[in-house]
């Protein structure tokens, strides 16, 4: 994810949380200080009230009587304004007692505050994890205490995860671990595990893949770069992206899923969008920076302390929501892929079982071991990979010309990321250059996915404060990565224009809460022009799946756009939009959506024996056969997956 004022939201979002209870502690403590001196001034007030009345009292019976002398009436006044007296500074005393005590919580408060601001800012945010011991990362006797993180505040969610998946050849199954990372200096932590339901052996390859929300990440050791190099690791230069052992990791997992001996589960169709499910490669998921961060969690309680997420953590009362305990990840793709969309479209993870206990969990690892099952291998077309565009490699943040040349930084950065998420490095950076484009052109044609699915995420409340609601977040995602990427810069993109023409933030909270189309009849102004094309058919969907030109994005729509019914509109809208893509680029794109079940099933039921056998003989490869007006694809991991034509 990269540094925006967006990804900067994530940051502040725990911080805020937990200013808050504090603040709310020291205003409560406050309060009950004001109000027992209140009391105590009040009982005063009252004791000196009940004298002056006797003594009133008093007063009136001798001057009734007639019988007291002079001097003990005198006296009597003299008491009557003696308390009078007191009650005066007692009522003053009452005063004081609170204009203290607010005084008191007035100063407690704004120190609150003021130190939960001071933590924020001067932490730089160039999170420097020191690894103790061997300083090898995959070194399991490193993992039996804590690593330490500086700059970066792991408690305030602008730290840094790194997680380790292992893949034992042996046996063809993945398992993960997740290091204990605390603030330098610290001891308010629960001591790490160590693998007790899985113990690395030597038939064990690891992978480790660190990201953060803060500025960069970068890995150290005590060793003077011993440890590190023992692990393979590229310990800076990829900004918020650190990894280890990427090459020989996914050699190994890609050996066993050519032999036959490891299989990802394949992905299913959704039952909310009747459309095939996501991964982390997929391009309805990324953004201007893909296959990067941490998909794991940790634990933070009210008071601070950092655990691994384990099932005897997660049962300690102190991490409970009732106390005031949250898990913490790191806002990426990753997270939209499994957390966002695998909840909203009912689709089930990829997960495996950490080494600690068994638990089930996710990694950057396993997360990518998914997408290159799935989607690379079964469904390429639809797959956005580490490009040369890429935000975490280019030289200034934003895709250039001069990223594009021989020698380039952002070609040497773009190769090492590739490595470590199990991806083939590029030979030449022209070669690169012409993915980047196709990179784009992927990009905005899937992004009409996001239109489609708008009705099924307008609900869901974004981690981030920055839109009022994640439809809307997502849209915004969109916009500010197509500038990153230089998507439409006509010569080293593909010289078309996000389909938006702004987005409208609220005047009072100052977050994103609308879209404005960049066309408003889904008739084009020129069918001759690809962009008015494209213009014109995404504000078609987007009338289609409710959402409206100049108006907010709320929570309802039609529900139709998701049905099977609507599917040949959806589809056929989709088809227009990479033909105006394929026609302004030169790329050829298509947006082939499996169909529900039962159109599976049907499409299946009408192909002919001879289409049948030529099905079965492409287990090994990839065979497309034409059935009426659908096409039957069949590849390594997917049995059987109707799309449209």
């Amino acid at each position: 994810m990269r540094v925006t004022a967006v990804s900067l939201a994530f940051v502040g979002l725990i911080a805020v949380r937990r200013a808050a209870a504090d603040l709310s502690d020291v205003l409560q403590s406050a309060a009950a200080e004001v109000q027992a001196d209140i009391a105590a001034a009040k009982a005063s007030i009252q004791a000196e009230l009940a004298a002056n009345n006797n003594n009133n009292n008093n007063n009136n019976n001798n001057n009734n009587n007639n019988n007291t002398s002079n001097t003990n009436n005198n006296n009597n006044n003299n008491n009557n304004n003696n308390a009078a007296k007191k009650s005066s500074a007692a009522a003053a005393a009452k005063a004081t007692a609170t204009k203290k005590t607010t005084a008191a919580a007035t100063k407690k408060t704004t120190t609150a505050a003021a130190a939960a601001a001071a933590a924020t800012t001067a932490l730089s945010g160039n999170c420097v994890i020191t690894i103790p011991g061997t300083g090898n990362p995959l070194d399991p006797t490193t993992w039996t205490q804590p690593w330490t993180v500086a700059n970066c505040d792991q408690a305030n969610g602008m730290g840094t995860i790194c997680d380790i998946t292992m893949f034992d050849k042996a046996t063809n199954k993945l398992y993960a671990y997740v290091p204990l990372i605390v603030n330098a200096g610290s001891t308010n932590f629960v001591a790490p595990s160590a693998p007790n339901f899985y113990v690395p052996n030597a038939n064990t390859v690891m992978y480790m893949g660190c990201g953060t929300n803060a500025v960069t990440t970068t890995l150290q050791d005590t060793k003077n770069g011993a440890g590190l190099a023992a692990a393979n690791c590229t310990a800076s230069g990829l900004v918020q992206y650190a990894g280890c052992n990427g090459a020989n990791f996914y050699g190994a997992v890609n050996a066993a899923l050519t032999a036959g001996t490891f299989k990802a589960p394949a992905l299913a169709v959704s039952p909310v969008n009747n459309r095939l499910c996501y991964t982390d490669f997929s391009c309805a998921m990324v953004d201007m920076d893909p296959q990067d961060n941490a998909p794991s969690i940790y634990l933070v309680s009210k008071t601070n302390t950092i655990a691994q997420q384990t099932t005897a953590n997660l049962a300690m009362a102190q991490f409970t929501a009732a106390q005031g305990g949250t898990t913490v990840t790191i806002g990426s793709d990753m997270v939209v892929q499994n957390i966002v969309y695998d909840t909203a479209l009912q689709c089930t993870d990829f997960m495996i079982p950490s080494a600690i206990d068994g638990l089930m969990m996710n990694t950057m690892g396993n997360t990518n071991i998914f997408g290159i099952a799935n989607d690379l291998n079964a469904n390429s077309q639809r797959t956005c990979l580490s490009p040369l565009n890429d935000a975490f490699v280019t030289a200034t943040g934003t895709y250039t010309a001069a990223d594009t040349q021989p020698g380039s930084m952002a070609f040497t950065k773009m190769n090492a990321k590739r490595l470590l998420t199990g991806l083939q490095p590029f030979a030449t950076v022209q070669a690169a250059a012409a993915d980047a484009k196709v990179f784009c052109a992927r990009f905005l044609a899937y992004s009409s996915d996001m239109i489609f699915n708008a009705f099924h995420v307008v609900g869901m409340a974004p981690a981030m404060p920055v839109a009022n609601n994640m439809a809307t977040f997502l849209m915004q995602r969109f916009v500010a990565s197509w500038a990153g990427l230089g998507c439409a810069d006509p010569n080293i993109g593909i010289g078309i224009t996000y389909p938006y023409a702004n987005f409208m933030s609220n005047a009072t909270s100052g977050i994103v809460d609308g879209i404005t189309f960049a066309a408003t009849s889904a008739t084009p102004a020129n069918a001759n022009k690809p962009q008015d094309v494209i213009n014109s058919a995404f504000f078609q969907l987007g009338q289609m799946c409710g959402i409206t030109s100049n108006k907010v994005i709320n929570v309802g729509g039609p529900t139709q756009c998701s049905s099977t019914a609507m599917m040949p509109q959806v589809s056929a809208i989709q088809t227009t939009i990479t033909n105006a893509i394929n026609t302004q680029s030169g790329i050829q794109v298509t947006v082939n959506e499996p169909m529900v079940a039962a159109a599976v099933a049907a499409a299946a039921a009408a192909a002919s024996a001879s289409e049948t056998a030529a099905a079965g003989a492409a287990a090994t490869g990839t065979a497309t056969v034409a059935v009426t007006t659908v096409t039957v694809t069949v590849g390594p991991t997917v049995s059987l997956v109707v799309v449209h034509k």
